[in-house]
């Protein structure tokens, strides 16, 4: 039988497949061992339900399990016709991104771990211009927000872009400020209020944290960083947060 190639070539052939196999196979138990697998994602990946802190001094604290809440304008009459109507936001993580659901039931992709980054112990309370951090309750993920720039922006707004990172740095840093402008001097060291509206501030670009709706879908959420300012120069209700906890029992008297 006449080859138009010797044995050699035959056999160098079927070595380098079986080497590209023993390769793909090396690769796959590499991924398994480290959990890198799409089925182990899923599995890791799996949203459950979450308990949030249970305040009994009206404040939020270091430590604390909270969930990022901003409220909606559904039910406000406003006689701009312009501006679009929305739901009750809550933050999520999914897998490093950062979006908005309208279900009020803490998870562990909605709840999350405010903690100081001054040195304070946990359990202590985190004040009006200290800087904070908010992470996922693994601990692994940072809430983070980088300068806008051309390859870097929210994909619909193309605003400031807030997202969730696994390395510490300073644009995670975080700092609340009181909601009404005339007073934030005064606030300015007090105690931050749970379940209370507030402004939350990037220290590094000085952007507030905000929610980009929809305009056809108010259920439809972006989360940015940037500033809304109405015409009295104050922050627009989608810079408008709370650290949303659990409320104490109160004992019904008989």
């Amino acid at each position: 039988m006449y080859r138009p190639y010797n044995r050699n070539v035959l056999i160098g052939n079927w070595f380098e497949d079986r080497a590209l196999e023993e390769d793909i196979i090396k690769d796959y138990l590499d991924k398994k061992n480290r959990g890198e697998l799409a089925s182990q994602k899923a599995q890791t990946n799996q949203v459950l339900p979450a308990t949030l802190t249970t305040v009994n001094d009206n404040r939020v604290h270091s430590g604390d399990i909270i969930m990022l809440k901003c409220d909606g304008n559904v039910n406000s009459a406003s006689p701009l016709l312009p501006k679009a109507y929305r739901n009750d936001c809550f933050i999520v993580e999914n897998v490093g991104a950062a979006g908005g659901i309208s279900s009020q039931v803490p998870t562990t992709i909605s709840a999350f771990i405010v903690k100081s980054v001054d040195g304070s112990p946990l359990g202590s309370s985190i004040k009006f211009g200290q800087p904070f951090i908010i992470t996922t309750l693994c601990g692994t993920k940072f809430l983070h927000s980088d300068p806008l720039s051309y390859d870097k922006a929210a994909r619909r707004s193309r605003m400031q872009i807030v997202d969730f990172v696994s390395v510490y740095n300073h644009e995670c840093d975080w700092v609340a400020t009181c909601l009404n402008p005339k007073f934030r001097l005064e606030a300015e060291g007090s105690d931050i209020p749970a379940n209370e509206k507030i402004i939350i501030l990037n220290m590094k670009t000085n952007k507030a944290l905000a929610v980009h709706c929809d305009f056809n879908n108010k259920s439809r959420f972006e989360i940015v960083a940037h500033t809304f300012l109405d015409s009295h120069k104050a922050e627009e209700d989608v810079n408008h947060w709370k650290f949303v906890t659990n409320l104490p029992t109160v004992p019904v008297p008989e």
